[in-house]
């Protein structure tokens, strides 16, 4: 999935029901990449906040465009090279 415009919040719940919101996605950001390492289980829920486009991308097409636009594969693995350091530094703090 990818966010064109708004705001979308991305949220876990605990066995015990309670919600954790571990991420607000602003426009230009991608979310629900897991699958395309072949998961099929969502772990998180994410629920847009106030008006906001977002754009389902199939598996395939996406694979499809990551190998035929170098572009775009920069800009998907910049996305997950920040989401990766963003992540570290949660736990460092």
């Amino acid at each position: 999935m990818y966010v064109e415009d708004g705001l979308v919040r991305i949220s876990v719940l605990s066995h015990t029901g309670k919600e954790a919101i571990i991420g607000l996605l602003e426009a230009d950001r991608f979310f629900g990449e897991s699958c395309l390492a072949g998961h099929s289980k969502r772990m998180a829920t994410a629920t847009t906040i106030g008006p906001s486009t977002v754009r389902a991308i199939p598996t395939d097409e996406m694979i499809r465009h990551l190998h035929l636009t170098p572009a775009l594969a920069g800009h998907f693995i910049a996305h997950m090279l920040r989401r990766n350091m963003r992540i570290e530094q949660d736990f460092v703090d």
